[in-house]
């Protein structure tokens, strides 16, 4: 031993050359005599084949379908070598499911196979697998919209509706039953107007909570949200004055009995809106009828709404700074007319105006009998009443009293 290690220490080249001689003698035994061996490959995945039959008896796998086994598999050192996991195939046949009929959990045998010549399987681990069935459930679950953010002052929202109002699904009843309904979300923060929205929903338990739904399938992923969107107002009323000659818009002012009503509608028919108008109020009209107050029809424009508003609106008129006045006129001031004479020694006429009216004299006044047809007999005829003051205005109408000549 001694005469060796020392052999060996003297000379380096010596120790190579036994080196090289023991890496060829150890090639020419794998090449050529290619022993046997063993490896152990894990995490070997087992597909179990025919599971659709079981959803044709209204059953589902849950449980057991990604199942993985060791496999311990023996040949020839160089084939053992270049096998990997991808040339093993653990499969569970379709024939090994037409037992099952029902619900429960099922160990099943599984055959496992080699794409590689002189490759056997000497051992797996474990020797079966287990699979847990359920009853496969089909329910519909509603769709429940959940607004997020708001909508400006004056918004709100009239109705929504969701299409479809419910989503089947379907699959193991222990996934099945933890769904309570389905959340839409939908974020109101920049709404405006109505509108339509196609929206993905998700599942949830009863407590709101987001459900697993891998194992579970549906029929469709989407949702259509129609929103209808509405704007609230209040208006007021206003009216248009049209003057008379003698009475200019600004020397007339009105109250309403109801000033303002609250609207609703599109946005987009609201918006728009300052007032509504109710119509004209003719100043020569009221003047020459001696009326103080107008009643005008509610009229909303197209598009919009009001839950309680009044079907007319009472106009009542009023002149400041002007000045009425009564002033009786002797039928001297009546205009001559032939054939008739005047029942009437005077009548009492009403005017308006600025200060010059209470300068007025009978004087300033022409009474002329309007006489359409020939009168037999005592009869009231219109009269027409003119000032010849400028500024002043004759209120209300009137008649006088006239006799034929020769009654």
């Amino acid at each position: 031993m001694k005469k060796l290690r020392a052999f060996f220490s003297k000379d380096i080249f010596l120790r190579i050359f036994a080196v090289l001689i023991a890496i060829v003698i150890w090639f020419y035994v794998i090449s050529e005599v290619n022993p046997q061996t063993t490896a152990t490959f894990t995490r070997v995945p087992v597909n179990i084949e025919g599971a659709y039959l079981l959803n044709d008896r209204g059953l589902t796998i849950v449980d057991g379908v990604h199942s993985y086994v060791t496999v311990r598999v023996e040949g020839p050192v160089r084939t053992i070598a270049q096998l990997n996991a991808d040339q093993i195939e653990a499969s569970v046949s379709a024939s090994r499911l037409a037992s099952i009929t029902s619900a429960g959990t099922y160990s099943l045998r599984y055959d496992v196979s080699i794409d590689v010549e002189n490759a056997t399987v000497t051992s797996r681990t474990p020797y079966t697998v287990d699979i847990v069935v359920e009853k496969v459930e089909n329910r519909a679950v509603p769709a429940q919209v959940e607004f997020t953010g708001t909508l400006p002052d004056g918004y709100s929202i009239k109705k929504y509706d969701v299409s479809p109002s419910s989503i089947t699904v379907s699959g193991a009843s222990s996934a099945v039953d933890k769904i309570d309904h389905a959340v839409v979300q939908f974020d109101l923060s920049s709404i405006r107007s109505s509108t339509e929205s196609v929206l993905t929903y998700t599942f949830v338990d009863a407590a709101g909570k987001a459900v697993n739904i891998d194992d579970v399938r549906y029929d469709t992923a989407t949702v259509k949200l129609d929103l209808d969107v509405i704007l609230t107002a209040e208006v007021p009323f206003t009216v248009t004055v049209i003057p008379s000659e003698n009475i200019s818009k600004d020397m007339v002012q009105y109250e309403l009995s109801t000033g303002s009503v609250v609207i609703y509608g599109e946005p987009s028919d609201v918006e728009p809106i300052n007032f509504i108008d109710l119509g004209m109020v003719n100043v020569d009209t009221l003047v020459s009828q001696d009326i103080s107050e107008v009643t005008l029809p509610v009229i909303l424009p197209n598009g919009l709404y009001c839950d309680d508003y009044p079907s007319s609106v009472t106009v009542k008129v009023s002149y400041p700074g002007l000045t009425v006045k009564e002033i009786r006129i002797p039928n001297e001031y009546f205009a001559d007319i032939s054939g008739y004479e005047y029942a009437d020694s005077y009548i009492v006429v009403k005017v308006i105006g600025g200060s010059s009216v209470s300068e007025l004299t009978a004087s300033d006044f022409t009474v002329i009998p309007v006489i359409e047809s020939d009168i037999d007999h005592a009869q009231k005829v219109p009269a027409l009443v003119t000032v010849k003051r400028t500024g002043v205005s004759v209120m209300g109408k009137y008649f006088v009293n006239i006799v034929p000549l020769n009654e």
